[in-house]
């Protein structure tokens, strides 16, 4: 974030702004849990996003959108088929409709 922008002396920055995040994970989303590959929820792993929008920033933060692919293997075996990429646009235009 940008001093004089987001934050700072003789900057509004984004206090009480509507902030979002979207996120492209590609890989399943069951990979993000206690018991998956990766041991945290994508909710975890952005808390610290969470955490500066909100208590540093004192922006409106509202819950993220995330877009779950099919890799299989890290860096391998990423599929999203043309129908889950349609998905995931409605849904997404669908979570940007609903942030007003």
């Amino acid at each position: 974030m940008t001093h004089g922008f987001a934050y700072g002396r003789g900057s509004d920055g984004i206090a009480g702004r509507k902030v979002a995040l979207a996120v492209t994970a590609g890989i399943k989303k069951s990979d993000y849990c206690p018991q998956g590959r990766y041991h945290f929820s994508l909710r975890e792993v952005l808390t610290p996003f969470e955490l500066a929008f909100k208590y540093y920033f004192h922006a409106d933060y509202r819950d993220f959108f995330a877009f779950y692919g099919a890799e299989e293997t890290p860096g391998v075996d990423y599929v999203s088929s043309d129908s889950e990429i349609e998905r995931g646009a409605r849904e997404y235009a669908k979570f940007l409709r609903n942030l007003e």
